[in-house]
């Protein structure tokens, strides 16, 4: 079928119902090429809404890597039946990423998506939110609020690494950071006040507080993962507890067990093992394993 005839359809197919409810609703595109592609886009996606759709996925085939991005309206969503939301291989602004007015959004993922424009997602329903492989800004991080969040899985993140506001009802976490471009040049941590460093004072907030743990710190069972440069031998598995004694105040109470795997005991795990020692939290094992980077925490009934 011919594009123009394709679009005149789906056109007419979501004029005439109405604004009749809808289920769910699927836009695959392929063959993008910018221009009018855009606008009819975006006019099926707002139609969509105006439909009730509980369930809205929007997908842009293709190597979502190449410009030109599909480029969704700034312009927030208003939807009192929206649940669930699925955006794929798009460029999204601020406002689209403003769920104030949608009150039952609880499924929000986001996959290979240009969010350089983006500096705050928000939403007091979201319980899951997923955010795959795709580009974030490179001068200034995207803010999460999202109180009720349970699930939240940041996997493949380039550029700065998203800060994350308290989230109390938090189950399990999993952040997967790549190509990140938050570094610290700092020689001592605990005084550094760099901005890639949570004792900053040039935080948008003033807060002082740390980009991740700080958000996560109330997760039952928490992942975080840096995909390291070099991939040097041996690999290591170090197990930390908690002293509970002299226990610290400044970290989670739910908090009981830190599992630290490493490539191989460098300048920069040492200076994570004596981050830790500040809190009570002490090395007592190690052995050698197949794994990338990654430290676990987690909760010992």
């Amino acid at each position: 079928m011919p594009v123009e005839e394709l679009r005149s359809l789906v056109n007419h197919l979501l004029v005439l119902r109405q604004g009749s409810p809808l289920e769910s609703c699927d836009f695959t595109i392929g063959d993008f090429s910018g221009g009018d592609d855009v606008r009819h886009v975006n006019l099926w996606f707002r139609q969509a809404v105006i439909c009730r759709a509980r369930k809205l996925r929007i997908c842009m085939l293709g190597d979502c890597s190449m410009d030109p991005w599909l480029e969704l309206d700034n312009l927030p969503l208003v939807s009192e039946h929206l649940t669930k939301l699925q955006l794929d291989g798009v460029r999204v602004h601020n406002s689209l990423l403003n769920f104030s007015r949608c009150p039952a959004l609880e499924y929000l993922e986001i996959e290979c998506c240009n969010l350089s424009l983006v500096t705050k997602i928000s939403s007091d329903s979201i319980k899951y939110l997923r955010i795959n492989d795709s580009v974030l800004n490179s001068d200034s991080r995207i803010h999460i609020y999202a109180p009720n969040l349970d699930s939240p899985h940041l996997v493949y993140l380039r550029e700065r690494t998203p800060m994350l506001y308290s989230m109390p009802s938090l189950v399990e976490v999993f952040v997967r950071i790549e190509e990140c471009t938050d570094r610290c040049n700092g020689a001592n941590y605990e005084t550094c006040d760099c901005e890639a460093c949570d004792n900053s004072d040039n935080m948008d907030d003033g807060s002082g507080n740390s980009v991740l743990l700080k958000g996560v710190s109330e997760a039952k069972n928490l992942a975080l993962i840096s995909r390291p440069e070099m991939m040097p031998q041996p690999k290591v598995e170090m197990k930390l507890c908690v002293s509970s004694t002299k226990r610290s105040a400044a970290i989670s109470k739910y908090l009981k067990k830190v599992e630290l795997k490493c490539e191989v005991v460098d300048d920069s795990v040492l200076k994570v093992l004596k981050f830790l020692s500040t809190y009570n939290i002490f090395w007592y094992g190690h052995k050698r394993l197949k794994w990338d980077v990654l430290a676990t925490f987690s909760v010992v009934d």
